[in-house]
């Protein structure tokens, strides 16, 4: 019942319930609260090289920012509310994309030049945390 090396895969959730996987696949009947959420933060984050990323805050007017210096910039923001972010060390254009982390959904937000940016999430991420992301890549 476990994957091809006989080794079991565990999820541990808030509440520290433990319950095996197999082959590395969570079964939907056994999800346990608060899978989804984290299931989302990891597929968000294996899209980027988080590996590079540093804590970045003062770059932001609010909430906190992750970045790999002039290549990739992670803000999150508890509330959606519009917000600045200082982009003066790039030399590429990023491109954003918000993100929900509850809903997975991303919308396209534009190119990024150089400088201070001013960034107004859209109104139907206006429910919850949301997170934007750069990227020059």
């Amino acid at each position: 019942m476990y994957d091809s090396n006989g080794k079991s895969r565990w999820l541990v959730d808030t509440k520290l319930i433990i319950i095996p996987s197999l082959n590395g696949m969570l079964l939907a009947p056994m999800m346990p609260p608060g899978y989804t959420y984290l299931k989302n933060f990891k597929d968000f984050f294996s899209k980027t090289k988080y590996w590079l990323l540093k804590p970045a805050d003062t770059l932001v007017s609010t909430g906190y920012c992750l970045t790999n210096t002039g290549k990739e910039y992670i803000v999150y923001q508890d509330k959606p509310a519009a917000f600045q972010i200082n982009l003066s060390a790039i030399s590429k254009l990023l491109k954003a994309k918000w993100y929900q982390p509850f809903s997975r959904q991303y919308l396209d937000a534009g190119i990024c030049r150089k400088g201070q940016v001013l960034f107004t999430p859209p109104a139907f991420l206006w429910d919850g945390p949301v997170v934007l992301f750069l990227s020059n890549e």
